[in-house]
């Protein structure tokens, strides 16, 4: 165990997004009960908890990554400001897919049963792998009580190893992680109310670096109260790679930096005309119609 507290990382900085989206009014049911749940309360929690993690993991891909938490979910992927990264906004726009995909869902599902929905943040930032990813049970263990030192003790067999302590390399200081939760927690008091999905300023900091490395033209058209985003494809200006319709900005209150959040709208994927299709988080109960 010494040798892999020790044994520091490259403390190599990596860039990532970060969405943290949490179920509305999950406490009440804990709350109102005292924290004496009945079978049928349990049942209840078991239903709406399993709902949310199966929407989440259908809009997931292997380049992603999932921490769940109860009823607060983050998703995390790492992109690379790099000019030899063939394809950063695709990606992007693929990531973002996910999210409203997942947010939209949970939103539609949960409101055929009455229920809240959920509100999610999504942020941009760095993380720092600082520390070992775990400690299992077997780290624990003196080589001197073990025949051969590379392989399991016996107690570790007995019990399965299992993992002492958990710290994903992907929410290592993660400032991206840090920011959507923090945001997310703020709600209403904050600025950020009701089942709804926002991006901070972060988000569209970065989005920019992206379209001038690699060339995309940015296209940006306003109204009294909605700001639209289009990012267009370099070697055709008609097709969108990835475009926002987002609220005028919100400045967070009581929140410990200096942020703008703008509230998604719609959301423009890559491979629909912008023209006849975009997915509406206004008027969740008209998608898919």
């Amino acid at each position: 165990m010494e040798e892999k507290i020790m044994d520091r990382p490259q403390l190599k900085t990596r860039l990532y997004f970060c969405m943290w989206s949490d179920l509305l009014g999950f406490g009440n049911q804990f709350f109102q009960n005292n924290w004496q749940l009945s079978e049928t309360d349990k049942f209840q929690i078991y239903l709406r908890l399993n709902n949310a993690h199966s929407i989440v993991l259908q809009q997931t891909s292997p380049s992603e990554r999932v921490f769940i938490l109860n009823d607060g979910i983050a998703k995390v992927t790492e992109i690379k400001l790099s000019p030899t990264d063939l394809t950063p906004l695709l990606n992007v726009s693929l990531f973002f897919r996910g999210i409203i995909l997942t947010h939209i869902n949970i939103i539609q599902s949960e409101n055929k049963t009455n229920l809240p929905g959920c509100r999610t943040v999504v942020s941009f930032g760095e993380g720092i792998e600082y520390i070992t990813r775990e400690i299992k049970y077997d780290d624990f263990l003196f080589n001197y009580c073990r025949k051969n030192p590379h392989e399991l003790g016996k107690s570790s067999k007995i019990n399965g190893n299992p993992t002492i302590l958990y710290n994903p390399v992907e929410l290592q200081m993660n400032t991206a992680f840090s920011k959507s939760y923090i945001l997310e927690s703020g709600g209403s008091k904050a600025g950020l109310s009701g089942a709804n999905l926002f991006i901070d300023s972060s988000v569209l900091n970065v989005m920019d670096k992206l379209c001038e490395m690699h060339k995309y033209e940015k296209v940006i058209s306003e109204s009294a109260d909605t700001i639209c985003i289009l990012y267009k494809h370099p070697d055709d200006v008609n097709r969108v790679c990835l475009g926002f319709e987002l609220s005028k900005p919100i400045k967070p209150t009581g929140i410990p930096w200096q942020t703008e959040v703008f509230k998604i709208l719609r959301f423009y994927p890559h491979d629909e005309d912008i023209n006849e299709f975009w997915f509406d988080l206004v008027n969740i109960g008209a998608n898919f119609k």
